[in-house]
């Protein structure tokens, strides 16, 4: 199966992206009375360590994968309008990928806040599901990953908040995954409470299938995420997700691959696989700028049952993990200054890397 490459951010709460706001870190470059222009990027050196190859979890069996990222970009506003430029440049270091550095459009779309509680989105961006896939995940890097379809081409997302009730609704034409892959039209939405101490957020995406173009087919993927604030320095959180994928079991070749150029198939005989995770978390402020936290993860994968009808034939792992596996993580994240963060986690139990640890600048 392909595998989307996704990189773990704090969430603020949505009502903040309902909101004409610009980061502290970003670099005004131009103002007047009715729009401004802002610069920003990013800057990150890290590393999963330790990584247990048998798992085939990267693109290298080498003991330390390199996850090099930078993000430059910019974004303004004019009266209601409002717009968006990111480019990514990141390692494809994940099974399938290159290893190589690569560019990669991230976001380019253009929004306008029809009024206060309503904002509609048209572009290249996050489906309505991407924008809360980690929202209860308080852990680093190292934490269950929602499966969901991540940005897409082609996107139009509307926004609805009213006092503490958020939700939003995409349709995605179709969409594909990072290697390329057809998913097929993506329909995505969510629906939560955030309240000043306790939230809860439900999602829902729907893809419609390739159609026999790749391997995926009809899926449905359904999430949850919740928050607790204690006081204000300690958190807990919830993250998890129940997904549905039908995975062609064979292919037809109709043009073979020759040389560089890949082949074409027909993808037959779709199943449903089912697949689950969940994971709970905590953080603790023990000064301004220095937090740690700890999570506890489950995860299920139909592929990896040896005595089930998909499994993928990975021995080794079948004897570590069996059918599903739980592991534990503990880190810690220091901000020296407002714009810079260093962080590293550690992960004990059924896990492929032993650690993570990355150096960031924002600007």
């Amino acid at each position: 199966m392909d595998i989307t490459a996704k990189r773990k951010v704090s969430l603020s709460l949505l009502s903040t992206a309902m909101l004409v706001s610009f980061s502290s870190h970003a670099v005004l470059i131009y103002e007047d009375e009715n729009s401004q222009v802002e610069l920003f990027g990013e800057v990150s050196l890290g590393a999963y360590m330790g990584n247990q190859k048998e798992y085939a979890e990267y693109n290298s069996n080498e003991a330390l994968i390199d996850d090099t990222f930078g993000t430059l970009g910019v974004k303004g506003q004019t009266g209601n309008l409002i717009y968006r430029l990111e480019l990514d440049f990141q390692r494809e270091n994940w099974n399938g990928g290159t290893g190589e550095m690569v560019l990669d459009f991230d976001k380019a779309y253009m929004g306008y806040f029809i009024d206060s509680q309503h904002y509609i989105e048209i572009g290249m961006t996050d489906t309505a599901v991407d924008d809360i896939d980690g929202f209860g995940d308080l852990t680093f890097e190292l934490g269950v990953e929602i499966p969901d379809a991540g940005d897409q081409p082609r996107t139009v997302k509307y926004h609805f908040n009213y006092n503490e009730f958020q939700a939003a609704a995409s349709y995605s034409y179709k969409s594909e995954s990072s290697s390329g892959s057809d998913y097929g039209d993506v329909v995505s939405g969510y629906a939560g409470y955030f309240g000043d101490r306790a939230s809860l957020v439900l999602g829902l995406e729907k893809r419609a299938g390739s159609e026999g173009s790749s391997q995926y087919g009809e899926g449905y993927l359904y999430t949850l995420g919740a928050r607790y604030l204690v006081n204000q320095e300690l958190e807990f959180g919830i993250n998890g997700f129940i997904q549905n994928q039908d995975i062609a079991q064979e292919r037809t070749v109709i043009t073979p691959p020759e040389g560089y150029k890949p082949g074409e198939y027909q993808f037959n005989q779709y199943e449903t696989l089912k697949n689950s995770g969940l994971l709970v978390s905590a953080r603790y402020a023990v000064l301004s700028n220095v937090d740690v936290f700890a999570s506890s993860n489950y995860e299920s994968r139909e592929e990896w049952d040896k005595f089930g009808d998909y499994w993928t034939g990975n021995d080794t792992q079948w004897r570590e993990w069996g059918k599903d596996r739980i592991w534990h993580t503990a880190g810690l994240s220091y901000r020296p200054t407002h714009n810079t963060e260093f962080g590293a986690e550690i992960s004990l139990g059924e896990t492929a890397q032993i650690g993570y640890a990355s150096a960031t600048v924002y600007f």
